[in-house]
């Protein structure tokens, strides 16, 4: 029997609302809390403002970083993109 999961990507500057806060940063979100309330609380709310944000419940979440998220978007066949112009990498990661 095979399950159906969703894979839901939101960039950490998407501005959303945070009680007591106002509006901010998703990343700020995460930041506030574990500082106020530490890591797990603020893992928690990111989750919860995400799930909130996007209308659908949230049951597990990754947390990795560019290389990691890269790998993943690899591993699901990549993105495929139409270019048209020339692009100079020039970041010193290259």
């Amino acid at each position: 029997m095979s399950k159906l999961t969703r894979v839901i990507c939101m960039t950490r500057n998407t501005r959303v609302h945070l009680d007591g806060y106002g509006y901010a940063k998703l990343t700020r979100v995460q930041y506030i809390m574990q500082a106020k309330k530490r890591t797990q609380k603020g893992v928690e709310a990111a989750v919860t403002i995400v799930s909130e944000f996007m209308g659908v419940p949230i049951n597990y979440y990754v947390e990795t970083n560019y290389w990691g998220f890269q790998s993943m978007v690899d591993s699901l066949g990549g993105i495929k993109m139409d270019v048209p112009f020339g692009v100079t990498l020039t970041h010193p990661w290259y």
